[in-house]
C-alpha cells in the first residue's frame, strides 16, 4: 500500500493506490528500498518472503523486475541496509539479519548466487534492529531478552573473493540443483528447453530451425509446468514481467 504522507491529516493516512499483492501464499518479512534500482521513476522496493526469496519491484507500475533466492543461514531474513552510501554495483552489499541469532552480507546485484552471501551467529536469540556507520565500516546490533548492543568490522572482501572462486555464468547455480550438471534434472531441464524452441517454431516444418538459446516468453510457464512446477496466474504475470 502507498499512502501520501503529506496529503494526510491527524487520524488517518490517505492511500494513492490500492493494495498490491506481493505473495499469495508465502509471508513477507521485510520491505526497503533497493539500493541498486536507481532514483526517479526507475527507483524499486526489495521485499523479502519467509520462503527464503528476494522480489524487485517497480514502484510506478507495481511489476515484479526481479525473483532471486536469498541467504539460507538461520531463519528468512527480516532486515536489511545497504552498507555503503554511493557504491554501486558489485562494489555495494547489503547487511541482513534473520529473526533470531543470523547477522550477514549480501553482495549486489541480487542473482540468487549462493556464494555471494555469508552468515554468522550474532546474538544466542532475537535481533531487534541492525545499523551501519556512515563510511560503511560497522555494524550494530540490538538483541532482545540478552540487553545486548554488538559492534561488528565489516569486511566484505572474503564474500567478493568467494563470488570469484565460486565461479562464473551458470555454474554456481547448477551446483543448486539435484544431482548437479551430470544429473537427470539437469538433463531433463535442457531437453524440455530445446523441445521448447522447437514448439515455438512450428513442430511440423521442415524447414531449418533457428536454436539460438532462447525461448519466447510466453514458453517459460509451459517449461516449468514440464519441470514439476506449476505456477499461479500471479507467478506466471510475475515470470513474464521479469
Amino acid at each position: 500500500v502507498e499512502y501520501a504522507v503529506k496529503s494526510s491529516e491527524f487520524g488517518g493516512l490517505q492511500i494513492v493506490s490500492p493494495d498490491t499483492i506481493v505473495e499469495q501464499e508465502a509471508r513477507p518479512t521485510g520491505c526497503i528500498w533497493y539500493p541498486y534500482g536507481g532514483k526517479g521513476d526507475n527507483q524499486k522496493v526489495l521485499t523479502m518472503n519467509d520462503e527464503y526469496k528476494f522480489k524487485i519491484w517497480n514502484t510506478v507500475n507495481r511489476s515484479c523486475r526481479k525473483t532471486a533466492l536469498a541467504p539460507t543461514y538461520g531463519g528468512p531474513i527480516t532486515r536489511m541496509t545497504p552498507v555503503y552510501k554511493d557504491a554501486d554495483g558489485e562494489d555495494q552489499f547489503m547487511l541482513y539479519a534473520t529473526h533470531e541469532k543470523v547477522l550477514g552480507l549480501v553482495q549486489l546485484p541480487l542473482d540468487g548466487n549462493p556464494n555471494k552471501c555469508m552468515g554468522l551467529i550474532a546474538h544466542p536469540g532475537q535481533i531487534s534492529a541492525i545499523s551501519v556507520d556512515y563510511q560503511g565500516q560497522y555494524a550494530f546490533t540490538c538483541g532482545g531478552s540478552d540487553l545486548t548492543v554488538n559492534q561488528w568490522l565489516i569486511d566484505p572482501q572474503p564474500v567478493a573473493n568467494m563470488s570469484i572462486m565460486g565461479g562464473s555464468g551458470i555454474e554456481p547455480f547448477v551446483k543448486l540443483v539435484d544431482g548437479g550438471e551430470d544429473g537427470e534434472f539437469f538433463s531433463d531441464m535442457k531437453d524440455y528447453f530445446y523441445y521448447s524452441q522447437i514448439r515455438s517454431q512450428d513442430e511440423n516444418t521442415t524447414k531449418a530451425r533457428m536454436l539460438d538459446g532462447m525461448i519466447p516468453v510466453e514458453e517459460i510457464p509451459h517449461l516449468m509446468c514440464a519441470l514439476g512446477y506449476f505456477p499461479t496466474q500471479l507467478e506466471i504475470t510475475n515470470m513474464t514481467n521479469e
